[in-house]
């Protein structure tokens, strides 16, 4: 009774702690997800109202701008009516534009020829000299001038627009009255209580909703957010955060995103106070804390009740696992509790009847390894057990199939009086179907040559043999030939084989050519082509199978012919061996971390 409790009381405590945490891990979670999804939603938020108050500011700015510019137009008449006439298109231009206040315009010399104003008497031929003046030396050389902010009868905000006509036609200075702006960022509003406003370079607040801090002349370069959007405009290359948390004038936690004004050195800011934009997270959190707790008493209920209906099914699956552990694969287990440890029950049973049947699959594939590994014997068995001796040339050749046994293969038939027919095929198919049609194409083939058969008759019997054998529609490509010693030349048929690589003694590489020829087994009538060349000292000749230049690597790239190129020309001078093992390593490392896909058939013959 003691182990039985000792396990109920495991169970609960297991099941309590489990899902206690996964309540607690899921409101973690969602308190997580919530607070970022929130930050980023809000920030996105600031970012896009700022930059859109930013772009109706400077869109103001460069409305009053070209405004300014149209009424500064050259004339081509005398100076008293062109005096007149300005003065004209000067008072238009304050009807039209509210924001502008009065209007100069200064001659080439910098003296004021004009001032029009709707706060004082217009006034003609003053002549008072701005030419040290900045508004003055900016706009006749750079075209634009943007004073800085100042404040006229120490309260109203106001701005120097200066823009310069070309050289010779003076310079036209417009003040601009900053307070409409307000309504620009009146209209911004972010949640219940969020705020916009709009400072200078110097921090300098130019435009906020209560417009009696503008009036004041409030400095908010003491506000973290508002230094770092004031360091963004002074160091343009460096990166700053745009949206961030930061402080409003009473030192209140606020979120806070920002954007520039270039051209004017301005920075509008979109704020609203943390505990406002995070009032959905707070929520989220009390939400949370309620459902852990009703999830926890729910936890403690249910695992008193599933612990007690755990325990004997339990004792019956560890009884039962230890049989069929133990080896007795026939045992099967009896539980009917209607829920998950039945299917766990009848889970373990499939287990042990798969295991049987796995047992006998396991002890199937050993038989049919072993049948593989003695398939794979005989082929090599089959294959030449060693490379032909001829006078004056040295052979070295080998096949390295794509699974246990393959399709490919090699030959070296003598036929007397210096001859030696060497054969290398290709079959259309990998594994054993293909290890047992090469098999036939080779009896075949020794059974048709002869010396006194050409080398197209011997295929055309070969093709007729296997077309009234192949069921199986196989095919091979074929590359057979024979080397006379005596005329040191090499005389080939190709039956839709890789034609011959030729190396001379320096590594030059030469790929003979080839034109139609047909594979074995497909048709009646089949097309070969047939060459011969010449084998003098020193001359290489390779004869391949397909499995070599298109050998992919990782990136699905081939070996390619100028891989054989590369490797043979390194190797050279070097003897057959050492040509046929350097290829055949080459290959190897080509295809490191890609599964050979085909057999691998190489035959190598030097001229000496």
């Amino acid at each position: 009774m003691i182990p039985r409790r000792s396990l109920f009381r495991k169970y609960v405590l297991a099941f309590i702690a489990v899902i206690g945490g996964l309540l607690i891990a899921r409101g973690l979670i969602e308190i997580y997800v919530s607070y970022r999804d929130n930050t980023a939603a809000l920030m996105t938020l600031q970012k896009e109202k700022a930059g859109a108050a930013a772009l109706r500011i400077d869109h103001f700015i460069r409305e009053i701008q070209n405004h300014i510019g149209w009424a500064s137009h050259p004339y081509l008449a005398s100076q008293e009516s062109i005096a007149e006439q300005r003065r004209f298109d000067f008072q238009w231009l304050l009807r039209q534009v509210e924001p502008i206040t009065e209007v100069s315009l200064l001659d080439d010399s910098g003296k004021e020829q004009l001032l029009v104003s709707r706060l004082a008497v217009d006034v003609v031929g003053s002549l008072k000299d701005y030419s040290a003046e900045s508004k003055f030396r900016e706009a006749r050389v750079g075209g634009f001038h943007f004073g800085p902010l100042y404040f006229r009868n120490e309260s109203e905000p106001y701005m120097t627009l200066a823009i310069g006509q070309g050289h010779g036609a003076g310079v036209t200075v417009a003040e601009l009255n900053l307070k409409l702006i307000w309504d620009v960022v009146s209209q911004i509003r972010v949640g219940q209580h969020g705020y916009a406003y709009v400072v200078d370079p110097r921090g300098i607040l130019i435009a906020h909703p209560d417009i009696s801090l503008v009036l004041q002349k409030t400095d908010f370069s003491r506000l973290p957010q508002v230094r770092t959007a004031l360091a963004s405009v002074r160091n343009p290359g460096e990166e700053y955060s745009e949206a961030a948390i930061g402080k409003d004038l009473h030192d209140g936690a606020v979120l806070s995103a920002f954007a520039a004004i270039p051209r004017l050195g301005w920075s509008v800011f979109v704020e609203q106070s943390v505990r406002e934009a995070f009032s959905p997270v707070f929520d989220i959190v009390l939400r949370t804390l309620v459902l852990v707790v009703i999830g926890l008493g729910l936890a403690i209920a249910a695992s008193l009740m599933l612990a007690r209906n755990m325990t004997m099914p339990i004792r019956a699956l560890q009884s039962g696992a230890m049989q069929i552990g133990a080896g007795a694969l026939e045992h099967r287990i009896d539980v009917h509790t209607g829920d998950e440890l039945e299917m766990l029950a009848d889970q373990f049973n499939r287990m042990a009847g798969q295991l049987q049947e796995s047992y006998a699959t396991l002890e199937r594939l050993a038989k049919l390894e072993h049948e593989l590994a003695l398939a794979s014997e005989i082929q090599v068995s089959m294959l030449p057990r060693s490379v032909p001796r001829v006078p004056g040339y040295e052979f070295s050749a080998s096949m390295i199939p794509a699974r246990s046994v393959g399709g490919d293969f090699y030959d070296f038939i003598p036929l007397g009086g210096g001859l030696l027919a060497v054969a290398v095929g290709d079959v259309s198919d990998k594994g054993l179907p293909a290890a047992l049609f090469m098999a036939m194409v080779r009896s075949l083939l020794r059974a048709e040559t002869h010396p006194d058969r050409s080398l197209q008759q011997v295929l055309r019997n070969v093709n007729r043999h296997l077309l009234d054998m192949n069921e199986k529609e196989m095919f091979v490509t074929l590359l057979f030939g024979v080397l006379n010693s005596t005329t040191r030349q090499f005389q080939y048929v190709r039956a839709g084989h890789e034609s011959p690589m030729i190396f001379d003694a320096q590594g030059s590489f030469q790929h003979l050519p080839k034109s139609m020829g047909q594979a074995l087994g497909v048709f009646d009538e089949i097309a070969l082509d047939e060459r011969t060349v010449d084998l003098p000292e020193g001359r290489i000749l390779l004869l391949c199978s397909d499995g070599i230049p298109e050998a992919p690597n990782r990136r699905h790239t081939p070996f390619g012919y100028d891989g054989i190129a590369r490797t043979v020309g390194r190797a050279l001078p070097a003897s057959a061996q050492t040509v046929c093992d350097l290829l055949i390593q080459a290959v190897a490392e080509h295809q490191v971390g890609s599964p050979q896909h085909d057999d691998i058939t190489l035959v190598v013959l030097r001229a000496m």
